[in-house]
């Protein structure tokens, strides 16, 4: 499973991988620091449910092997 983001949420991650800040980003793409704040609270969701996805398979992985030992 892979984290899928949109087309604006990777250009936005592109572009704070940049070290531009929310001000920066929004005037580059010309659109309001409430709107990058918004895509970037998205991304850190998308990151924590595609981590805790794979810890929680990751822990039955091991639980049921162990289980079974």
């Amino acid at each position: 499973m892979h984290m899928i983001l949109t087309q604006r949420e990777r250009t936005i991650l592109t572009l704070k991988k940049q070290n531009l800040s929310i001000r920066n980003i929004a005037s580059k793409l010309e659109t309001s620091e409430s709107a990058i704040a918004f895509h970037l609270k998205n991304i850190r969701t998308k990151q924590n449910l595609y981590y805790n996805d794979y810890i929680q398979k990751h822990y039955l992985v091991n639980v049921s092997a162990s289980f079974f030992s």
